[in-house]
């Protein structure tokens, strides 16, 4: 029969290998828990950057969207100055379409009307969408900052060529003098485009 030292040796040794089991399984547990989380993170951690992307793609739609409306606005107040009676000879030229001018010409004066009708389409277009922003809470006001540094800073050649309109089509040189100021002012928008870039 075993003896009463031998038993208690035996027992504490027992002990001892049940203590190790269940610290080793609890390490096991930590580490699934941990690996779990892990995976758990790397699924977050991808979402929100699939949510900056959309952000990003926004912001830039947004300044897009500002690009062409902010420089149509402006093209079409400047635009403006320039006398109702002047703009009122080039549409009844165009009405009437006079046989002294000769087709090309006449082409030419028509996608004038055209484009300054394109202008103010865009006019309405960009006002609607300052009343959007206008109607966002305070702490969205920077949209509005953004929207007006990108209007003032940003240019395009696309109706440039308006702002120089002769006052008069009525004499014979209206298309050469139309062609020239055409050309001055394509030339003076190429220049502020790369001039912008250097800024930027």
């Amino acid at each position: 029969m075993t003896d009463l030292p031998t038993l208690i040796k035996q027992s504490r040794d027992l002990e001892r290998k049940i203590k190790k089991i269940k610290t080793r399984n609890a390490n096991r547990d930590l580490i699934d828990k941990r690996k779990t989380l892990e995976a758990q993170i790397d699924q977050q951690t991808e979402k929100l950057n699939d949510i900056n992307g959309k952000i990003e793609s926004s912001q830039k739609q947004m300044l897009d969207v500002c690009d062409e409306l902010g420089e149509a606005a402006r093209q079409v107040k400047r635009l403006s100055k320039y006398d109702r009676s002047d703009l009122e000879v080039v549409l009844k030229l165009l009405d009437e379409k006079d046989e002294k001018k000769s087709f090309t010409e006449f082409k030419k004066l028509r996608r004038a009307r055209k484009q300054v009708m394109e202008m103010e389409k865009m006019l309405d277009d960009f006002n609607k969408k300052v009343q959007k922003y206008r109607s966002l809470t305070p702490s969205n006001g920077w949209i509005l900052h953004l929207l007006a540094e990108t209007i003032f800073l940003q240019s395009q050649d696309k109706f440039g060529w308006q702002v120089d309109l002769p006052p008069t089509f009525e004499n014979d040189q209206a298309v050469e003098i139309f062609q020239t100021k055409m050309a001055e002012k394509l030339e003076g928008m190429k220049k502020a485009k790369k001039q912008s870039h250097q800024l930027s």
